[in-house]
């Protein structure tokens, strides 16, 4: 079976969506795929330095018709069994259509808008009835492309995020990552790892640092327009001494080996990826309970045992500001693990239990095979039933 996975560039402030590729690509080698990954846009990063087999199209936009025609040539001449579009990329859509592959389209999170473009309309209706499967991270994501008529349920499957989870064990330690990353050694770090933009809650981190001792520090990393304004706040809350912004790093370990603790402070989240990535390292997640299935109950990443979630939270809308209340309530459950650690003990194993048992990589890789398999198996019944018919 040869797959390829199709992604817009190869740079960490893509965000969540490369890391789930990369791992979805390195994850189905070992169960014996021939996984190989398309950059649409861009050159080389972590994932073509990481020794997975990476194509780079350098296309220069949507409507550049002579850039359809190299994609289309490149993917004829591959001839893969199935794309695997992990971004929508619907210029690659539009320019392969009549080869014959099958394509899946990969969902990262549920449609949260109450009222849909007719464009954004005319996009999924098109990419429902090109791909031979929808995956979506999350059951919630798969029922709000159904319930909005966005997808047909018989072509929707679930497969959950996963992580690399022996990578994540083989980590520096804290005394390294603080002084590979600058930071002191003797602080309690707090941090959060995501793009920077308005629907992380970014801003709700610097408020929350401001209620909590000196002795805790922020740790910011990631990149992303948001940034400058953050760094602007931080220097107007008179806390800029105490967070350190990171930029995009390749390597997230030596991240979460500095924290003391993660913080969930996004507006909406899907799946949660970087939580499952701090549960991992053991790092205890401190978060806001806001929209999103990550804790669905069909399998929730987050549950009342391995995590520390505040429920109230009015922020539902960029513009919208939390309330301090409930923001100073966030710092004093922070700074109560700070005072006593061994207290969370229990919820720091039962963490890194929780993801090892459900959202690893390789759980991840075995349910991609079989939505695989089962699309193949699908042309080959198909193809029976005609032969009898005839």
């Amino acid at each position: 079976m040869r797959v390829l996975l199709a992604i817009y560039r190869d740079d960490p402030r893509a965000g969540g969506s490369l890391r789930v590729g990369e791992t979805i690509a390195k994850s189905l080698q070992l169960l014996g795929v021939e996984a190989q990954v398309c950059f649409a846009y861009g050159f080389p990063g972590p994932v073509g330095h990481s020794g997975v087999q990476c194509h780079y199209l350098e296309l220069r936009g949507s409507r550049d018709l002579a850039c359809w025609t190299r994609y289309r040539r490149f993917v004829k001449n591959l001839r893969p069994d199935i794309v695997h579009f992990i971004d929508p990329l619907l210029a690659m859509h539009l320019a392969t259509v009549g080869l014959p592959f099958h394509k899946i389209v990969h969902v990262h999170g549920a449609i949260i808008r109450h009222s849909i473009p007719w464009r954004t309309r005319l996009e999924w209706k098109f990419l429902n009835t090109r791909a031979g499967k929808v995956v979506c991270i999350t059951e919630g994501a798969r029922r709000s492309l159904v319930v909005r008529r966005l997808a047909n349920r018989h072509k929707t499957s679930v497969v959950y995020n996963g992580i690399d989870f022996p990578w994540f064990q083989e980590r520096p330690s804290r005394e390294e990552a603080r002084r590979t990353l600058r930071l002191p050694e003797d602080a309690l770090v707090i941090g959060m790892v995501c793009r920077l933009f308005q629907a992380r809650g970014c801003d709700d981190l610097l408020k929350i640092l401001t209620m909590l001792p000196p002795i805790w520090h922020a740790l910011l990393v990631g990149d992303g327009p948001d940034r400058p304004r953050l760094e602007r706040l931080s220097q107007e809350l008179g806390v800029r001494h105490r967070v350190r912004f990171t930029g995009a790093l390749e390597d997230v370990r030596p991240a979460y080996s500095a924290m003391n603790a993660f913080a969930f402070l996004g507006l909406y989240d899907s799946f949660g990826l970087a939580m499952a990535e701090a549960m991992s390292c053991r790092v205890p997640v401190f978060g806001l309970e806001r929209a999103g299935e990550y804790r669905e109950p069909e399998n929730p990443l987050i549950t009342d045992e391995n995590a520390v979630f505040l429920k109230g939270s009015r922020r539902w809308f960029f513009a919208q500001e939390e309330s301090p209340e409930l923001l100073r309530a966030f710092a004093q459950r922070v700074q109560e693990y700070g005072d006593a650690p061994a207290k969370l003990q229990s919820m720091v194993d039962c963490a890194w239990n929780h993801v090892r048992a459900r959202f690893t990589a390789e759980i991840q890789a075995q349910a991609m095979l079989k939505v695989y398999q089962s699309l193949l198996g699908q042309e080959a019944n198909d193809r029976e039933i005609m032969r009898s018919r005839t």
